[in-house]
């Protein structure tokens, strides 16, 4: 491990000879196997805040969401919102209210016989027993008419932590792409 600082990564595409810099990185041969070395000192983004063990509850609610989605299970889906939750959808609006909120997805969710359901984290802050949060989503939606779409869309989260467990507050979700195959 490099010093307090720094960071480092296996690299094995460098050419191996010798140390390289450039950019705030530095390359260094070593046995074979290179290593690319970051200087965290130097940077000033910080893309997550908060407790680590709060960030990882909040990626397993995600993963939780997204996994609920591809099995089509309403009730293990609506049991990660609050009762008085928000979700704000292109075209729709606000949707308020866990029961609601189901209704809306049960009948979106109507219409396909499959579902592909994937999240990429972006930065997540937690303050205390609330927090924010950034997810890119990857869409594969089959119809049950036999289309076919793909769409990639950001979610913009608040969540809140209840009795030790994170719920989602309120979603708004923007779709950034979204492509239909013939």
């Amino acid at each position: 491990m490099e010093s307090s600082g720094t960071t480092s990564v296996d690299a094995r595409s460098f050419d191996g000879k010798g140390d390289h810099s450039g950019g705030g990185f530095q390359f260094k041969a070593a046995t074979g196997i290179h290593r690319v070395v970051r200087d965290r000192k130097k940077e000033k983004v910080m893309l997550s805040s908060g407790s680590m063990e709060d960030r990882w509850l909040i990626r397993e609610l995600v993963e939780s969401y997204n996994d609920a989605v591809m099995r089509f299970d309403g009730e293990a889906w609506a049991s990660n919102w609050t009762e008085d939750a928000v979700w704000h959808l292109p075209g729709a609006g606000d949707v308020q209210g866990r029961a609601t909120i189901l209704t809306v997805w049960q009948g979106a969710m109507s219409a396909f016989g499959y579902v592909g359901f994937f999240a990429s984290a972006g930065p997540i802050h937690v303050e205390g027993d609330t927090a924010t949060g950034t997810w890119y989503q990857q869409e594969f939606l089959h119809g049950k008419d036999g289309s076919q779409r793909s769409v990639t869309g950001r979610y913009q989260d608040d969540y809140i932590k209840q009795d030790g467990r994170w719920y989602f507050k309120r979603r708004v979700y923007e779709v950034l792409n979204s492509e239909t195959k013939d």
